[in-house]
């Protein structure tokens, strides 16, 4: 795999870059006003819409790209690495449909990942960089001959792009190829240098810093497996760089007058079941009662979940288990049957947790 030059510059891994680059493309020459028009309409599936005139902006009110064309304006969510955050796609829907210089075209909104999460907003249309390649490619045809630096840079851009889309086609297509996706997340860049890593693609993965991204786009698909997933809460994020899997199991359990969540997580070849309060960063260790933390360091005795976690700062605790096995090493379907038989061991748990807490009243040890 060939350096480009937005790698040797190490750039390839940033949101901005490409952002500022697709505005470079719509605002420049190197395309024309037909080619463009043609690689938004395949990107948005605005069928043969035209335009006579277009212009591209970048973190105009924040949002990441925005196109302005004199029938639609087209509004882009750019996360290659990042995730969603809370109420970020609604802010912009709010600022677009209160901004009078977009009262007279149509609002078209784009989200935009290398792997493929879906927005949580049936507005926002999921694109991926895989289409967005494709459409550039649709459009643009490089010339060695022509020696304009504007097409070489636009080459090399495209060239960055199929770096990023092949390497995650490969890791999607077959986790257990890619070791350093689940043991090198928390490195340090200068940590794994002179690595062998015996392909092309895992030295690009270290390079550009992908683990994070790569292994919550696992866990992601490895979530929508488990059964009856939708009925709970459940959130995947990362902690110290390792993805992690979070399920609600239980909700807004009284103790203390706090409201508490009883789940189970995954997070780093770690199985744990866990109680935490609700309003978590908020919280101290004392909203919990003395008893429930010796309540889960006696389950570490008596379950499956050998370790006992004790609390630090927050009103959270938890017992936890290793896997036997390496996630790289267990086919998805191993480790989605794992996590049911994890989780249905939660359930259990749970049900105890809820009879001893009626019984000793936990809810009325303290008051607030």
């Amino acid at each position: 795999m060939e350096d480009t030059f937005f790698e040797t510059l190490s750039v390839a891994h940033l949101e901005k870059i490409h952002s500022q680059m697709l505005c470079w493309i719509l605002n420049g020459d190197i395309l024309d006003l037909a080619q463009k028009t043609r690689m938004l309409n395949s990107i948005f599936g605005t069928s043969e819409t035209t335009f006579s005139k277009l212009d591209c902006y970048t973190e105009y009110k924040s949002m990441d790209i925005v196109v302005v064309t004199d029938k639609i304006t087209f509004i882009i969510e750019n996360k290659l690495k990042s995730s969603q955050h809370s109420d970020q796609l609604e802010r912009y829907m709010e600022i677009i449909q209160e901004d009078s210089r977009f009262k007279d075209t149509i609002s078209k909104f784009g989200f935009l990942t290398l792997v493929g999460e879906e927005s949580k907003h049936s507005e926002w249309k999921n694109i991926i960089y895989r289409e967005l390649l494709d459409s550039l490619r649709n459009v643009f045809v490089y010339n060695e001959e022509i020696r304009n630096p504007s097409h070489i840079i636009f080459n090399e851009y495209l060239k960055t792009l199929a770096n990023l889309v092949d390497t995650f086609e490969k890791f999607d297509k077959n986790h257990k190829d890619f070791q350093n996706v689940f043991e090198e997340a928390t490195k340090k860049k200068y940590e794994k240098l002179n690595t062998n890593y015996g392909s092309e693609e895992k030295k690009y993965i270290s390079r550009v810093n992908l683990e994070s991204v790569f292994q919550e786009h696992f866990l992601r698909k490895i979530a929508q497996k488990i059964i009856d997933i939708n009925k709970y809460s459940y959130h995947i994020g990362n902690t110290n760089g390792n993805a992690l899997l979070h399920i609600d199991l239980s909700t807004n359990n009284k103790i203390n007058g706090f409201d508490f969540n009883l789940g189970f997580q995954y997070q780093d070849n770690t199985l744990k079941f866990n109680i935490g309060a609700v309003l978590y960063k908020q919280s101290n260790s004392s909203w919990l009662p003395q008893e429930v933390y010796d309540y889960f360091e006696n389950l570490s005795k008596n379950t499956k979940f050998s370790k006992y976690n004790p609390p630090k700062y927050r009103a959270y605790t938890s017992v936890s288990k290793k896997l036997d096995k390496e996630v790289y090493e267990l086919d998805e379907g191993e480790f989605v049957q794992i996590l049911n038989e994890y989780i249905d061991e939660c359930k259990v748990l749970i049900g105890m947790f809820t009879e001893v807490s009626k019984q000793k009243k936990w809810e009325r040890i303290y008051k607030r």
